[in-house]
């Protein structure tokens, strides 16, 4: 687990405070591990939202048009070894501040498509990507204490470890 690169996505929006404790001992466990974290607040960084121009894969092949944090975020994603989508559960899924980055993962990708195992899928740009978790939280406010129910998606607590590359479509 020495030397694993994660960017961890911080999806709180402004009323999940509640949420720190659960985030801070994520935090302290990867350390413990030796594991070297870069974390993105997404409610705190100037960011804007994809428009659907397509300029990423025309203009700046595998860089957004937009000049913002976009840009790095995408970046240190695809250096990273895992990258971790830490939200509240809003609405039955993730917030919107998770979505708002996840749209602005288009230039990591190419415009072709391949038909893979019966699917339809982008052909990937890079030869490396990182492997995805995402923990999701839905906080009952109702109680008198917050109480956590917390969802694992793409990897467990103890399995930040070496990942094999991602197999090129062919």
């Amino acid at each position: 687990m020495l030397n694993q690169k994660v960017v961890l996505l911080d999806g709180r929006g402004a009323g999940d405070d509640d949420l720190s404790p659960v985030l801070e001992t994520l935090l302290d466990e990867l350390h413990n591990h030796g594991v070297t974290v870069q974390t993105f607040p997404l409610k705190d960084i100037k960011m804007g939202s994809c428009i659907g121009c397509f300029g990423c894969w025309i203009k700046t092949p595998g860089i957004c048009v937009e000049p913002d944090a976009g840009r790095d975020i995408a970046q240190a994603i695809v250096q990273s070894d895992v990258t971790i989508l830490f939200t509240p559960v809003t609405f039955g899924g993730y917030s919107s501040e998770i979505k708002k980055i996840q749209d602005r993962w288009l230039p990591l990708v190419l415009p072709d498509f391949c038909i893979h195992h019966g699917e339809v899928h982008h052909l990937p740009r890079y030869s490396h990507y990182p492997r995805l978790a995402s923990i999701a939280f839905s906080v009952s406010r109702m109680l008198w204490k917050p109480t956590y129910s917390m969802c694992w998606w793409g990897a467990t607590p103890s399995t930040f470890m070496p990942l094999p590359m991602r197999q090129r479509y062919s």
